[in-house]
């Protein structure tokens, strides 16, 4: 395991609350993905159900809108994938594959537009303290973009994840963390050297505390980064957006490839049970 030391120029950002630590880590891996299945109508019914017999899946957009902001804010998980629609908006860029234990998953070619207000789907004042996994097939080396969270001019990534082509047969995964009231750019907070994994799945996982910030590849730490954040509690605009698979059209990098999971949760020790077949979290209302 690499462990570097990093000290960015910082302050205290006075309106940060710590954000409660889930308590949720639970029983049965395949438990969470038959919630996952009732939680997403785009995956409550087996593969060949949606594609080979023809039935409309009913559509995601919406499943966090109609929550009070009160319940939006107080949500200890956040499923980043129930941005997507279902039927698609556009079938020729969007489409249905297996993933991990054959799971559907989404797909996705270039051209596909996934945005929507950042509100429809996030808290406010984002988590403290926070995890991010990702479940993922990239089709491709190209510069990508897995999700971003941007500014009102689009011209900030608030909070996203991308990769790059590196050297030597190895990608560069980033995680953006903007401070949109002190910086002009997009400021990247953590970026780390993974093995290229085109056409094949693969799991990534964020664990960001105050201290540092981890990367987990596969279900095993893989690096270690010691950071100090600005702000310790992002605060979006009313006005942002949250896009899947890019980052809007100032930002080139649209997805190629298919993901299975996308979630944040307000719980950084999260990360490393990705894989856990004990890992289970349950969000109460």
């Amino acid at each position: 395991m690499k462990r570097f030391n990093i000290e960015l120029d910082v302050h205290l950002n006075p309106l940060a609350n710590s954000v409660p630590v889930s308590s949720a880590v639970k029983s049965y891996k395949r438990q969470r993905r038959e919630d996952d299945a009732a939680a997403h109508p785009a995956l409550d019914v087996a593969l060949h159900t949606c594609i080979i017999s023809g039935r409309q899946c009913r559509s995601r957009i919406g499943l966090s809108s109609h929550l009070t902001i009160h319940q939006l804010d107080s949500l200890e998980e956040v499923d980043l994938l129930q941005a997507i629609a279902v039927p698609f908006a556009d079938s020729s860029t969007q489409y249905f594959v297996t993933g991990f234990d054959g799971f559907p998953a989404f797909g996705f070619k270039v051209g596909a537009s996934i945005k929507h207000p950042y509100r429809l789907f996030m808290p406010e004042r984002f988590y403290r303290r926070f995890s991010i996994m990702i479940a993922m097939k990239p089709d491709t080396v190209s510069p990508m973009f897995v999700f971003a969270v941007t500014n009102p001019l689009e011209n900030i990534i608030q909070l996203g994840v991308g990769f790059i082509p590196a050297d030597q047969g190895m990608s560069n995964v980033s995680l953006y963390y903007t401070d949109g009231e002190r910086h002009m750019t997009s400021q990247t907070i953590a970026s780390f050297l993974v093995p290229q994994f085109v056409g094949s799945w693969s799991r990534l996982a964020f664990s960001v505390t105050e201290e540092d910030i981890q990367l987990w590849y596969n279900c095993e730490l893989y690096s270690d980064v010691l950071v100090k954040r600005v702000p310790l509690q992002l605060v979006f605009d009313s006005a942002s957006t949250l896009y899947i698979g890019q980052a809007g059209g100032i930002f080139k990098g649209d997805f190629e490839g298919a993901l299975q999971e996308l979630k944040i949760y307000n719980d950084p020790s999260l990360a490393k049970v990705q894989c856990d077949d004990s890992f289970t979290v349950s969000t109460s209302l």
